[in-house]
């Protein structure tokens, strides 16, 4: 909404994957940055700005990990997340979906209302 450019993508360590987003400014300058990971696959899909500044993020994620000092629960094969943070960077919310095999959240949108949209797969 000013300018601000999120990235989000993944870092590879031996088996592990590790979820990483990155906030620009309108230059260029890295503002803030937050990311998730324990010994399983933890992966940010997309991410967008909400109305007051904060981000909210999609992903899938196969092993439990930490989020406001909250543990977010694996429960089987491939969960489905969302993850929300304020516009300074720091934690909000997490909510985590599955099913017996695999869910994946991959894709997220704002609506007219404030809400978000998250669009994935349930397997």
């Amino acid at each position: 909404p000013d300018g601000r450019v999120a990235v989000v993508g993944n870092t590879t360590n031996m088996s592990d994957d590790n979820a990483v987003l990155l906030v620009f400014d309108r230059e260029g300058v890295l503002l803030w940055s937050a990311g998730i990971g324990d010994p399983g696959r933890q992966r940010f899909n997309d991410v967008v700005f909400v109305d007051d500044g904060g981000v909210v993020i999609a992903g899938e994620h196969e092993g439990s990990f930490m989020f406001m000092s909250e543990e977010v629960p694996h429960v089987i094969g491939l969960d489905a997340f969302v993850l929300s943070y304020d516009a300074e960077g720091e934690p909000r919310w997490a909510r985590s979906f599955t099913n017996s095999i695999a869910a994946s959240a991959e894709g997220v949108v704002t609506a007219a209302d404030g809400g978000v949209y998250v669009v994935g797969q349930n397997n």
